[in-house]
């Protein structure tokens, strides 16, 4: 079960999100001022951190500063919860540490969708230190397997690169000089390197400006800098790092510091290619479940349940129901092999569901060789019925033409539907009611190669279609029941 550690000093505010969160599986601990979420954060190790900005004792802004400070909780994600809605807050609060930013009152599926993304976030960094660990262990890898790393040099002072270029190379890594800025530019765009040391006092290009560059450029911010100056001012350094340097060294520089912040600088960037790759594992596994979610469900069911976790059962007035059954299926199987029947099973099925996106239908299911589909649902349309039936024709002309010698019942129904989403396991999209029942018993009583409808539907396209009366026929749960067949349909 994830911790949460929730930061909040009003105690309606804290009551009402907490049970919310406790609903959704979370275990929640609590502080009411910024001092003891500082605190707490170390002794509860929590797995993320709610942080409201306008705190007693500290406010919100100095609370994430020193978490991030703090050894043993700089690593913890923080989101921001705040009444402000300005973009300012919002930059306050990344540049105060803050992961995420969440604006009150609380939009609970957009933060525990955030919550979720960290949780696993984390669950890939995890993952990744467990392989890197392994690797760090295996001291039987022999050196000539090892990676070698390539790391650019970029200095004006000859004596000072010769220097360096032969203590980098004593360190098994691959070397390229460069004299001053601009050279160093295009060495990074000719070549790929795990390591940048660079000069600040330089001609044509300082090191700000080339660090400045790197940083701007999506092909290269990723690439550590390590920037070497006479220069150990405190300004110097401070305005390295905030533009986004690894480390920092000052010449004379210590060897055995110079190996030291090489492999920490070379470390973090293999754990981050490796995250890039985790996350781009995770993305295109995210991106398949998507594609197929959306071969299981209707589309606009799919944006609903991603923006809302839930599909809201409806119900529909004006739905026009479809069913196609296979006259014969079952004997037909009796005879032949599966190998034989469900290709042409599959064939067929997918051929009336492109008939159904042409005319505007959505597809419910297959029950065993019953195709069963609805207009006027998810998408409106002028005349639900009207699209059925050109369906239905469509349908029967396309079965004509299979090597089966297939033959299909069509009926039609019009009338109310409930549509919702069952099953946990497996989704599905359904619909109820008693104009699906009908039109399931229509469907039934009519003939093989033609469409047949109800009275109820005829009268909805009587201007459009040429229909025959089959009479009166004995139907479950209706007694006499009066059905049509489509002959010509001009609509």
């Amino acid at each position: 079960m994830a911790k949460i550690l929730l930061v909040e000093d009003n105690e309606m505010n804290r009551d009402m999100l907490s049970r919310r969160l406790v609903r959704k599986g979370y275990e929640i601990v609590i502080a009411e001022d910024g001092q003891k979420a500082v605190d707490m954060a170390c002794s509860e190790e929590p797995d993320i951190i709610l942080m409201d900005m306008s705190l007693p004792v500290i406010d919100g802004w100095e609370a994430t500063r020193r978490v991030k400070a703090g050894s043993c909780t700089g690593h913890i994600p923080i989101i921001a919860l705040t009444a402000h809605a300005m973009a300012s807050d919002r930059d306050k609060a990344i540049e105060a540490g803050c992961d995420e930013y969440e604006t009150k009152p609380v939009d609970l599926p957009k933060l525990l969708e955030k919550i979720q993304l960290f949780l696993e976030m984390k669950a890939g960094h995890a993952e990744l230190e467990v392989h890197v660990a392994e690797l760090m262990e295996d001291d039987a890898v022999p050196e000539a397997a090892q990676e070698v790393t390539s790391v650019l040099l970029v200095d004006d002072n000859d004596i000072n690169l010769d220097l360096l270029s032969r203590r980098v190379m004593k360190e098994g890594h691959e070397v390229t000089l460069a004299r001053n800025g601009m050279e160093a530019l295009k060495q990074l765009k000719s070549r790929r390197f795990s390591l940048v040391l660079l000069d600040i006092m330089m001609p044509l290009l300082n090191g700000y400006e080339v660090l400045e560059q790197m940083k701007a450029d999506d092909a290269l911010k990723s690439i550590p800098v390590i920037m070497i100056s006479a220069v150990d001012d405190i300004d110097s350094i401070v305005r390295c790092i905030e533009m986004g340097a690894e480390d920092y060294l000052t010449k004379p520089f210590n060897p055995v510091l110079l190996r030291a912040r090489m492999n920490a600088s070379l470390e973090k960037k293999r754990l981050r290619d490796k995250e890039d790759i985790y996350l781009h594992q995770i993305e295109a596994e995210r991106k398949r479940a998507d594609t197929l979610l959306r071969v299981i469900l209707p589309e606009p069911v799919v944006e609903e349940l991603k923006r809302t976790n839930v599909y809201r059962p409806r119900r529909y007035e004006d739905v026009a129901v479809l069913f196609c059954d296979i006259v014969g299926f079952t004997a037909y199987c009796d005879q032949l092999q599966p190998e034989v029947v469900v290709p042409h099973l599959q064939e067929m099925v997918e051929e009336f569901e492109d008939i159904a996106v042409k005319n505007h239908l959505q597809k419910i299911k297959t029950i065993g060789d019953s195709f069963m589909a609805a207009a006027g649902i998810l998408k409106e349309t002028d005349n639900p019925v009207l699209d059925c039936i050109r369906c239905g024709l469509d349908m029967v002309a396309a079965t004509n033409k299979f090597p089966s010698g297939w033959q299909v019942r069509i009926g039609v129904h019009c009338g109310p539907v409930m549509a919702g989403v069952v099953g946990r396991r497996q989704y599905l999209f359904d619909i109820w009611g008693d104009t699906v029942n009908t039109a399931s018993r229509v469907e039934r009583h009519g003939k093989p190669g033609a469409v047949c409808i109800s009275e109820v539907a005829m009268n909805r396209v009587v201007e459009s279609c040429s229909c025959e009366n089959m009479g009166l026929v004995k139907m479950k749960g209706k007694g006499d029941f009066e059905v049509y067949t489509v002959n010509i349909c001009s609509g």
